[in-house]
């Protein structure tokens, strides 16, 4: 539900810890007693705060026929303190769910409690639940977790990175952020009695939590609400429809339309991101292809990726579309047998022509480009040569009626 700082401690063991010993001496070495119930209270930290369910996706409605059937699922609650040990000291965990039934809270036992999530309703249309996901909310107090970059149990100057948290609320679209449309829970507590205030709290920027030394990053409360979240899955055997599109790059021209399996028109005005209007479900195949290429230019558009058999969102069609060119060439007369011209074209691509007859530049011409044929250097008898339709604009085809005339 939130993104948070995942720390890895490392395990350090001391000499009187250890059961092999730090010294060479090990004859008063004795069998430590077992007698006695291991137990240990304290502060939960959010790190070892866990929310899980016995079922991701319960067979509350079937996908295929529609029907409802009453459904429980179990929610069981772990704690731990910062120091990744079990509490085994009772603690009160409390429940809130988007939809259906919820116990509204456990105490736990050895670190742990459980409740029951109950669907006893179908998911009204356009209402909690209507999108096929259920999310649920556990949320006690306890302290934010951090780094201990210097090892010493002590949020203090060494350490700088924590998991600075939000106000508690349930994920109700499902997208691992608060924000409009999700439920809020606003907590009131002893360590905080100023904390129903009717809107969500998001990070004070603070570390909450006991044991804190730092000199400009300790909160005044010793203690925050922390939280976890599951999301269930409600439809059995369901039916899911993916999306299918991808990135158009290089579109110059207009007109260009896309379509899906010989369908599905999708008129493409510019570069980027396009999807087509109609879904496809899982297990289907998709193929897009090029209905119309683009005019004004002209242009050739090319398809990667363009068909496939669906299973997620397809994003990677990639249409690459590129101006046609067109060669600019004719005919030129009047020279004389050991003489040559040379002719350029936009006054370049220089073209050395040795005979009477026709003359093709080697550089072709984006469409709706200009040329200008020129002879800079003309037959030594000739002196100079007369060009004809020698300048002009790409149209779509190649151009052949320049003609030049060397007198």
């Amino acid at each position: 539900m939130n993104n948070r700082f995942l720390t890895i401690t490392p395990l350090i063991v001391s000499c009187a810890l250890s059961i092999a010993g730090c010294s060479d001496d090990n004859s008063s070495f004795e069998t430590p007693s077992t007698g006695g119930a291991i137990t240990n209270s304290g502060t939960i930290s959010q790190k070892n705060f866990s929310l899980l369910t016995a079922d991701v996706a319960p067979a509350v409605i079937d996908g295929t026929t529609g029907v409802f059937t009453k459904t429980d699922v179990d929610l069981t609650v772990f704690i731990g303190d910062r120091n990744n040990q079990t509490l085994t000291d009772s603690h009160t965990i409390h429940f809130v769910a988007e939809y259906g039934l919820v116990e509204p809270s456990c105490v736990t036992v050895d670190g742990t409690c459980s409740v029951t999530w109950s669907a006893i309703k179908r998911p009204e249309a356009g209402g909690p639940g209507s999108d096929g996901v259920v999310s649920i909310t556990a949320y006690t107090i306890g302290e934010e977790s951090f780094t201990d970059t210097n090892g010493n149990n002590i949020f203090d100057d060494g350490d700088v990175a924590f998991d600075d948290l939000e106000e508690p609320y349930v994920d109700n679209n499902e997208d691992g952020v608060f924000n409009n449309g999700d439920g809020i829970i606003d907590v009131v507590s002893t360590v905080d009695p100023t904390g129903a205030n009717n809107i969500h709290d998001f990070p004070d920027g603070l570390f909450n939590g006991p044991g804190c030394t730092h000199t400009s990053l300790c909160s005044p409360r010793p203690s925050i609400s922390i939280f976890d979240g599951v999301r269930m899955s409600l439809v059995a055997n369901a039916v899911v429809s993916r999306t299918i599109g991808g990135t158009v790059t290089g579109l110059t021209g207009t007109g260009l339309v896309l379509q899906n399996n010989g369908t599905d028109n999708l008129p493409i005005t510019a570069n980027g991101t396009f999807t087509f209007a109609t879904t496809i479900d899982d297990g289907q195949t998709y193929t897009a292809t090029v209905s119309t290429q683009p005019t004004t230019p002209g242009q050739v558009c090319t398809i990667a990726n363009a068909s496939g058999t669906v299973s997620a969102n397809v994003i990677n069609i990639d249409i690459t579309c590129a101006t046609n060119t067109f060669t600019i060439g004719g005919t030129i007369s009047g020279i004389l047998g050991g003489e040559s011209a040379t002719l350029q074209n936009n006054a370049g691509d220089d073209l050395v022509v040795s005979a009477d007859g026709s003359f093709v530049f080697v550089t072709p011409i984006a469409d709706l480009a200009g040329y200008a044929v020129t002879v800079p250097v003309a037959p030594a008898t000739a002196g100079s040569c007369t060009v004809t339709n020698g300048t002009g604009t790409v149209s779509n085809a190649n151009v052949t009626n320049v003609s030049i005339a060397c007198p």
